[in-house]
């Protein structure tokens, strides 16, 4: 069964499932406003094209939780339960640096 979570539970690096495409969460922050409901106020990073977007959503809004116990690190690496991940051209891209 998938790990569901609502926009309230939102932490940073939490990656979620939304629009056909999977997102890290980069940051967030829950907004009471004085008149209206209270909302969340998202930025979130397209793990596949590196894309930034904002997007606020309700509180009670369900989210598939894309990856558990993944914590995608900029560029190229990824970190699983101390197993790290490297895309195949990695090597190219060290060699450059």
């Amino acid at each position: 069964m998938a790990d569901v979570l609502s926009a309230g539970e939102f932490r940073n690096g939490v990656t979620i499932q939304y629009n056909n495409s999977v997102y890290q969460i980069i940051e967030f922050q829950h907004v009471k406003p004085g008149k209206g409901a209270a909302f969340v106020r998202t930025k979130l990073k397209n793990v596949i094209d590196g894309g930034v977007i904002e997007q606020s959503f309700r509180p009670t809004e369900k989210f598939v939780r894309a990856f558990q116990n993944i914590t995608i690190i900029p560029s190229c690496v990824i970190r699983s339960q101390n197993h790290f991940q490297f895309p195949e051209n990695v090597s190219d891209m060290l060699r450059s640096i």
